[in-house]
């Protein structure tokens, strides 16, 4: 699993776009259109946070990781953590819970 570069709050992020999908659940059709809406898409950079999610979701995401290594980023959480903990990771690093 590859982590995004930890932030702390004092610290802006690079500037530039980046796009943060938040999945849960097993919703593979949904995370499937979604996400394939986006890669490839010129290299810019996709953080997938997958808070509880079923393992067929977890199985395509890690092939999308595999196929676009430089691109997709994932942070995971096995439980539901909920909305806004899991944002704070995805944003800021898995200590910003």
């Amino acid at each position: 699993m590859v982590q995004p570069p930890a932030l702390s709050r004092d610290q802006k992020p690079k500037p530039g776009v980046t796009v943060c999908v938040l999945l849960y659940g097993d919703y593979l059709e949904l995370a499937s259109r979604c996400l394939n809406s986006i890669l490839p898409n010129d290299g810019i950079p996709v953080i997938v946070g997958m808070n509880a999610c079923g393992a067929a979701t977890g199985n395509y995401v890690e092939e999308l990781r595999k196929r676009f290594p430089t691109q997709v980023s994932v942070v995971r959480s096995e439980v539901n953590i909920h909305k806004y903990p899991m944002m704070r990771r995805m944003f800021y690093g898995p200590g910003s819970s």
